[in-house]
């Protein structure tokens, strides 16, 4: 059984950074590669870009960036893709075929509705990622083996199947989703974790911890404190009420241990740890 053709022949790319540079590295290793062109506001990283082969061209001006484009993948910050989708809207070509990787949903279906992209816009959200920032930290391959969340919207049916071929050519698998759900889903299985680990890592600062301090379980702990904060305003922002309730939830979770430590409640810690350890082995990813 052969596996169908790549759905797309020329690709615009918006953001040259950690998730635009690892798709363009990854686009380059495919059988049949497009021509992938970048806009980025940051000169050097297309200079950069164009010298490892990873784009054939690069604009740091959209003005003639999306002429001829098949599909243009928005690899920026939440807020800084709601602008860009704006300021964009009437230099995209009828027929271009509009996705991103903002790992918020709502506000971007929002925005694509209200310019009118609907139909031709299919929200993406890839599981994958790392701590570092920039083209720098981008790598080939980081879509293999991730889940991507796909929001349909109100995109047509036939283009929301390209999408799902797109990140499936990239070794990625699609599944289908809901805006709403997503980011609820989102707030407590990133957003409190985030969270939790900078709480965690000012904890150790406290008590005048380095990193070099940690054991293998003190470094997995806190290796989300090393996030970009700009990129975490902007989701925090828009996160909805569940990442509260979370925080309201782990809060009460840790007074409550605080408690049992404090008291000397062995035997009900221990009944607690157990707990989470079922939890662990109950849920644990395959």
């Amino acid at each position: 059984m052969t596996s169908a053709p790549f759905p797309f022949s020329r690709i615009g790319i918006v953001g040259l950074g950690l998730m635009g540079g690892s798709l363009a590295r990854s686009l380059r290793t495919l059988p049949d590669p497009p021509s992938v062109v970048g806009l980025s506001k940051e000169p050097h990283d297309i200079e950069r870009a164009m010298r490892m082969g990873i784009i054939a061209e690069g604009e740091s001006k959209p003005e003639s960036f999306f002429s001829g484009l098949d599909l243009v993948v928005y690899c920026t910050p939440l807020n800084t893709t709601l602008v860009l989708l704006e300021e964009h809207r009437d230099r995209l070509d009828p027929g271009t075929v509009i996705t991103d990787v903002v790992s918020l949903k709502g506000p971007v279906m929002e925005k694509a509705k209200e310019l009118g992209l609907q139909r031709r816009f299919v929200g993406s959200h890839p599981l994958c990622g790392g701590e570092g920032t920039g083209l720098d930290a981008s790598r080939e391959g980081l879509f293999t083996g991730s889940t991507v969340w796909v929001v349909a919207g109100e995109a047509e049916p036939a283009t929301v199947e390209v999408i799902r071929g797109f990140w499936r050519a990239l070794g990625a698998e699609g599944v289908s989703t809901q805006a709403e759900g997503h980011d609820a889903l989102m707030a407590v299985v990133s957003h409190l974790p985030q969270l939790a680990a900078n709480a965690l890592a000012l904890a150790l600062e406290e008590k005048d911890v380095s990193r070099d301090d940690l054991g293998p379980g003190g470094k997995d702990m806190t290796r989300l404190a090393g996030s970009s904060p700009e990129m975490w305003m902007d989701l925090l922002a828009h996160s909805p009420s569940d990442l509260r309730d979370g925080l309201a939830s782990l809060e009460r979770w840790l007074a409550e241990i605080r408690g049992l430590v404090e008291e000397g409640r062995g035997e009900e810690l221990q009944r607690l740890m157990a707990r989470t350890q079922d939890w662990f082995k109950r849920t644990r990813w395959n």
